[in-house]
């Protein structure tokens, strides 16, 4: 008899595929759950005690019962397992006191563990051309952070770091060989991909720039460098390296023999542009759009909001920094996602974000406000910030 094949992604989100059918974690209100079929299958390889599994859920949560809870839940969790014909209460073991994740008799196949094979494959290989062409392989599995749902969790954290650096890494080692053989269009590829997880590394931004450069798109370098040092003042309040410098030199040194054509122009506009979801730009940015489009609505009539979405403690106090760095990434996130791609945002500080709500009412600003607020508490459960918004309509000037 065949075995079942059950597909699991931990990059990027976190789902069971079982054929045509999926249990994911997109969109879902039970954010414990997934918390605990997460927990499960990445310790999969030992028996979890029923206490480890109450701390790591309910850590801060005083709860009565805390065993009947943990039943309750794995009975949900079976339940959904079932819906997508998985035999649930097989999966979810349980003996003396512990739960297990039991795949026997499954042909599983989890990302995470793919990914770990290829880049300690790719490692330990001799051959630099079959190593490169497995990081590449590497590299297309890892689709986002580990467990990115999870962000937040604190068992989640070191994981996830230790992913993002051996993805990062194998990065490296790739866009290296690849640019050493003339790979370039390659290279910039991956680049771009690595960049969209890590925009503000330092390597990274670098190989990219140099492959732009070789491919004769001095213009498109330039502006890259131009934004990430930008980035890197107005973000972090840091100076880029000597290292990272000497690139404005190289590259002005190409760019001065060289004409730049409209079809240039054209192509470093679609480069800079190449996000998924809603538009972010920096806050002086954002001022000029929300200027523009006051003018436009002198002419045709429409009306704009600007909203203002502030974190805070869960008792409305300030958050500490690092707590706050960690919310204002989740919550760009989720403006990101949850807007339109016309629409475009901006990070006025580490607590506040704003977002421009074109050709819209009051009523629908609100809606679209609360539908943000909720995609955050999603990929923060059992956070311990609440975030506030005002809404303001952008009132055009009349121009003298």
């Amino acid at each position: 008899m065949r075995a079942l094949t059950v597909q699991i992604k931990m990059f990027g989100g976190f789902s069971i595929t079982n054929g045509r059918q999926e249990l994911s974690s997109t969109g879902s209100n039970s954010p414990l759950l997934w918390d605990l079929l997460a927990y499960l299958i990445t310790f999969r390889t030992r028996e979890i005690p029923q206490a480890e599994l109450i701390d790591t859920l309910w850590s801060s949560a005083d709860l009565r019962n805390p065993q009947s809870a943990l039943k309750v839940l794995v009975h949900r969790a079976r339940a959904a397992l079932d819906e997508i014909g998985l035999d649930g209460k097989s999966l979810l073991g349980s003996r003396r006191g512990a739960y297990y994740w039991n795949s026997v008799g499954l042909d599983e196949a989890v990302d995470s563990d793919e990914f770990n094979h290829l880049c300690d494959e790719a490692d330990s290989s001799r051959d630099e051309d079959a190593a490169c062409e497995l990081r590449l392989r590497a590299a297309k599995l890892y689709d986002g952070d580990f467990l990115s749902n999870l962000s937040s969790e604190t068992w989640v954290m070191p994981l996830s770091a230790y992913y993002n650096n051996k993805y990062i890494r194998a990065v490296y080692a790739a866009v290296a060989k690849l640019q050493s053989t003339g790979r370039n269009e390659e290279a910039l590829e991956l680049c771009k991909q690595a960049l969209n997880i890590a925009p503000y590394d330092e390597p990274l931004n670098t190989y990219f720039i140099q492959s732009l450069v070789s491919l004769g798109r001095p213009q498109l370098a330039l502006s890259h460098y131009e934004k990430v040092v930008r980035l890197l003042r107005d973000q972090f309040d840091v100076e880029p390296s000597q290292e990272f410098s000497a690139l404005y030199r190289e590259i002005m040194g190409i760019a001065q023999t060289q004409e730049t054509t409209v079809s240039d122009v054209a192509e470093k506009i679609r480069e800079g542009d190449s996000t998924r979801g809603a538009y972010y730009c920096e806050p002086a940015v954002f001022e000029e759009i929300c200027r523009y489009d006051a003018r436009t609505k002198m002419r045709s009539g429409g009306v704009s909001y600007l909203a203002l979405l502030s974190i805070h403690g869960a008792d409305g106090g300030v958050v500490a920094k690092g707590e706050a760095e960690r919310a204002a990434k989740l919550l760009q996130t989720a403006i990101r996602d949850s807007l339109r791609s016309g629409d475009c945002f901006s990070r006025l500080n580490l607590a506040q974000q704003e977002i421009l709500l074109q050709n819209t009412t009051y009523e629908k600003g609100v809606m679209v406000i609360e539908r943000v607020i909720r995609a955050y508490q999603r990929r923060n459960p059992g956070a311990r910030t609440q975030i506030s918004f005002s809404l303001s309509q952008l009132e055009p000037k009349e121009l003298t």
